[in-house]
């Protein structure tokens, strides 16, 4: 099965056509990149695939389910890290990874051992209970993975993974994702 399928996608905003005609299709397992220059329209067509912007034309579905007719189906097994940052920098890394978890309606004893897992995933248990506000960039950008995977979603969408990160904290980083599409993800 495709995991995700784009057929001639196009979003406009008013005059301005941010996607023209984008086509292509993901299968169960891959790791598949976007790449292209600031503006070229990659978050805004991460978005599409993911129900918050509505296309103009085309048609976006994943696991073969059209995503503007059922995106409440599709959210409950897609994970997304965004490329700002969408954290609490008040809160500590478990607080954030159960706020997430209190979201996605996980009852509170599998949220706290989802939470203890997924921060020993991303190397980040012994600084768990600090503020995120202490936390280097590279941290916060492996909390924010953590946060997108609370839920254990089949598909994971990450915007710009890697923005910001030294090489060290790079690799690291590649490293969870490959071990995460080993797990199934």
């Amino acid at each position: 099965m495709e995991a995700i399928e784009v057929e001639n996608v196009v979003k406009r905003f008013g005059d301005v056509e941010a996607l023209r005609g984008v086509s292509f299709s993901v299968r169960e397992g891959e790791i598949f990149g976007l790449l292209g220059p600031n503006g070229a329209g990659k978050t805004t067509l991460l978005r599409t695939i993911l129900g918050l912007l509505r296309p103009t034309a085309g048609s976006v579905r994943i696991r073969g389910i059209d995503i503007s007719e059922r995106p409440e189906t599709v959210h409950r097994f897609v994970g997304w890290v965004p490329q700002e940052r969408a954290m609490d920098p008040y809160l500590t890394a478990r607080e954030n990874l159960l706020f997430i978890a209190g979201l996605h309606h996980i009852p509170p004893r599998e949220a706290r051992a989802r939470a203890a897992e997924l921060l020993e995933l991303v190397e980040l248990s012994e600084a768990a209970d600090r503020t995120v506000w202490e936390y280097s960039g590279g941290m916060r950008r492996r909390l924010q993975l953590a946060m997108g995977m609370v839920h254990r979603p089949q598909l994971l969408l990450l915007d710009e993974p890697s923005l910001g990160l030294d090489v060290q904290t790079r690799r690291r980083m590649w490293s969870v994702i490959e071990a995460l599409r080993r797990a199934g993800t």
